[in-house]
């Protein structure tokens, strides 16, 4: 819902009754965004998307049903003829949760405009379906599910995304019934130390997945390259393509004792081994601090040019990230969009 976040605001600084409709389940519809969303206001504005528009009828006027401080459960199936003419791989089912804004604690919104990450946790269910609560990264807790045990239950829920978001979404099952948590996050950041055709590369396609890709020098001021580093969260990556040993190390130390989601290097094997032993003997980590390190970096595509190196090691980055284990879709069982 970020990139509703802004119009949101305003409208609710109007007084605006806006509703805005999230993913509950997903299947099909060639691996939509689990963490897509649309506002539709009173005006008759909106913001957002949702399945590329083929459902936005069906949803806008399920919308003028939901009052302030109510909550609907949204079924929404389109056939792959529909679907293909909205620009989607194919068909699919949809379950949304729609409810009005305000219902949703303001400082989620200001959290969500401001880029930066919160969980939302609704009722989707039952008496008290809509009721939502947001937990932020600083675990400040706005709100509440009414029973105690049940707010609980999706806070745990809420903090293990926040720590390591491999989901968008989670249903969890309560005494009150299914609560959907849903992870909203910025788009993922990418620090590359060390300038190389790789790092042009690796920019390119960050700019295809929608990522934030910075590229610093390992000659710049220690303190500045660790503080990069250390600014770094759960959903972020560290591309470490330097082989100098002093600075590689100090961006991988301060993104190891930070937040860092992924952490990669660049180098053969004894490069590795020289990175890793000064971590452990310079900088103190242990064997299993060190082995978060993916190094190197990538995964084993048969990359032979920048560009497809970069391509490896963004794949490895999305898979890290979803805590997959990168393996051909024919080989998986689980579902197909995450």
């Amino acid at each position: 819902m970020i990139d509703i976040a802004a119009s949101v605001r305003r409208w609710n600084s109007e007084n605006v009754h806006v509703v805005v409709a999230r993913f509950v389940g997903l299947q099909g519809f060639g691996g939509r965004r689990a963490d897509e969303s649309l506002a539709i206001a009173s005006t008759g504005e909106r913001a957002g998307s949702l399945l590329g528009g083929a459902a936005e009828d069906v949803i806008a006027e399920a919308a003028a049903r939901v009052a302030p401080g109510q909550a609907l459960l949204l079924n929404v199936s389109v056939a792959d003829d529909r679907a293909v003419g909205c620009g989607l791989a194919c068909g699919g089912r949809a379950e949304l949760l729609m409810q009005s804004a305000s219902d949703i604690p303001s400082s989620a919104w200001e959290s969500m405009a401001a880029g930066d990450a919160v969980v939302v946790a609704t009722i989707a269910e039952g008496p008290s379906l809509g009721r939502t609560l947001a937990l932020h990264p600083d675990g400040t807790l706005v709100g509440d599910l009414g029973d105690p045990s049940v707010t609980l239950e999706a806070v745990e829920a809420a903090r293990s995304m926040l720590a390591r978001p491999k989901d968008l979404t989670r249903t969890v099952t309560t005494e009150a019934g299914p609560v959907v948590v849903s992870l909203m996050r910025p788009a993922t950041r990418v620090l590359c130390v060390g300038e190389a055709v790789l790092a042009d590369a690796l920019v390119a396609q960050g700019v295809l997945l929608g990522w934030t890709t910075s590229v610093v020098s390992d000659r710049i001021a220690r303190d500045e390259l660790v503080a990069a580093a250390a600014h770094l969260g759960p959903g972020d990556a560290l591309v470490v393509l330097s082989h100098d040993l002093v600075a590689s190390c100090a961006a991988l130390d301060a993104a190891l004792r930070g937040r860092c989601g992924y952490l990669g290097a660049l180098g053969s094997r004894h490069t590795q081994d020289a990175r890793a032993d000064t971590l452990r003997t310079v900088h103190g980590h242990n064997v299993a601090s060190v082995a978060r390190i993916h190094g190197p970096v990538g995964l084993d595509l048969g990359s032979r040019t920048p560009a497809e190196t970069a391509l490896a090691i963004v794949a490895e980055i999305v898979a890290a990230l979803a805590g997959r284990s990168a393996v051909s879709l024919r080989a998986s069982t689980g579902p197909l969009n995450g």
